[in-house]
């Protein structure tokens, strides 16, 4: 790329465009489901724990913030950590 290039039919032009273009929309579909799964775990998450709540599972009021992080751990809820890897940084598009 970046290269003016002289093509010998419409066909070539667009066999080249159509390549590029397929590469970039599958890169554009793994990262737009990146992002939908990392919602989704994240909803899940609030969901489990407004439920664990309401069912009285975990207890907030008078508990050292350890015991918290423990009994969330044991109820299988993940962190924010872990939940952010699932959709890594934006890059930069590079083109070949």
């Amino acid at each position: 790329m970046g290269k003016i290039r002289r093509y010998i039919s419409e066909k070539e032009i667009l066999e080249e465009f159509f390549d590029l273009r397929k590469e970039l929309y599958v890169r554009r579909k793994e990262y737009l489901l990146a992002k939908l799964r990392k919602e989704f775990e994240t909803i899940e998450n609030k969901v489990r724990f407004i439920l664990a709540i309401i069912n009285e599972e975990i207890k907030l009021n008078k508990v050292k913030r350890k015991a918290v992080i423990l009994q969330l751990r044991a109820l299988g809820l993940k962190t924010a950590t872990e939940i952010n890897d699932i959709l890594p940084e934006k890059k930069r598009v590079t083109l070949k």
